[in-house]
């Protein structure tokens, strides 16, 4: 059994330059670099990284300025843009963060909609401060063109589209790769691949905490999951073979008064199947509320490697095993004789 390394989920800051200072909060070794990059070398980076890496990653999150635009600058300071991205494995492309896009509230007009956003089409959210009166207006960001759709009623920062966003924005000081757990050693090892082949040394990429999830070991408790899993969903049907026989009576008297094959088999199998999927439905409830949590100081990865995705591919084999076989165990039992199954019963 592994041991317990206390591994930290925390997320992956990439900064750029030399470090000039660092410090630790809440158990967290934060770095502070001199120098910055642009939008352009963003986009390559994050056009660089695997899909699969991608859709590990929860959140990506960065922050740019212009002065190159004919916003004014109320806060006495350049315009910052700020971009919240996810990546959607079904548009093949970034999408605004769904926390952002669901809860940033506007004072007037609207947010971007997630479909604009993928389109990169040419509008933008002003910060807090500007009034309604910029609603429908054009203003210039590094001489493109865009429609102001909104007043961001929290946010002090310029939200655009990613997609079509322009180049020649600037000093981003940072970006950050956000999971909901700890990151794969696969995800980090391509993040920092990408990032070495864009940045080479001038990228500053910290150590994290990082989960091998091609372990040996729970490849093999995964492999006996779904072996258990099979054989269970085998013995609950053979188990329910049992309740057939019992029930030839009452399966005659259906054939008898014009009951199809087809009729009698949906019957039984649809009260299987609803018995089978609230049990599983149940001890995942409990699994995920109260083991996860108790098997978590022996197995340090088991809330990664039984993950809810793969909880759930474990119980369509159990669900798909269980209606395979029910059927042809039923089907079988059914294509007796009504006076035969009298009889037997």
């Amino acid at each position: 059994m592994l041991k317990n390394k206390n591994l930290k989920q925390s997320d992956l800051i990439i900064q750029f330059g030399n470090v000039i200072d660092k410090y630790e909060e809440d158990g967290n070794k934060y770095y502070i670099c001199d120098s910055s990059t642009t939008n352009k070398k963003i986009k390559e980076l994050l056009l660089s990284i695997d899909e699969s890496s991608l859709e590990e990653l929860d959140l990506i999150y960065y922050s740019a300025e212009t002065t190159n635009t004919n916003i004014p600058e109320i806060y006495e300071q350049p315009n910052s843009i700020t971009f919240r991205l996810s990546y959607s494995p079904e548009a093949k492309t970034f999408i605004q963060y769904k926390t952002s896009y669901n809860n940033s509230p506007t004072s007037s007009g609207k947010m971007i909609s997630q479909n604009d956003f993928k389109k990169g089409t040419m509008q933008v959210v002003l910060p807090y401060g500007f009034t309604s009166d910029c609603i429908n207006q054009e203003v210039n960001i590094e001489n493109q063109t865009y429609k102001v759709v909104g007043i961001d009623a929290i946010d002090e920062t310029i939200t655009i589209p990613f997609i079509n966003s322009p180049d020649s924005l600037d000093n981003i000081t940072e970006i950050s790769f956000c999971t909901k757990n700890v990151m794969s050693t696969k995800t980090y090892q391509n993040i920092r691949a990408a990032c070495n082949n864009i940045f080479g040394n001038f990228a500053f990429i910290p150590e994290i905490d990082t989960v091998n999830d091609d372990l040996p070991f729970y490849n093999s408790l995964m492999l006996l999951s779904i072996l258990l899993t099979i054989l269970s969903s085998i013995t609950l049907t053979l188990l329910f073979r049992y309740v057939l026989i019992t029930r030839n009576k009452m399966i005659s008297v259906f054939r008898i008064y014009g009951c199809t094959i087809n009729k009698a088999r949906r019957i039984f199998v649809a009260e299987i199947m609803i018995t089978s999927i609230m049990s599983f439905l149940i001890t995942s409830a409990i699994y995920f509320k109260i083991v996860v949590k108790q098997l978590k100081s022996s197995f340090e990865y088991i809330d990664i490697i039984y993950n809810l995705k793969n909880y759930i591919i474990i119980g369509l084999i159990y669900v798909s095993v269980i209606y395979f076989i029910l059927n042809l165990m039923i089907i079988i039992q059914l294509h007796k004789l009504p006076l035969s199954q009298k009889q037997g019963g």
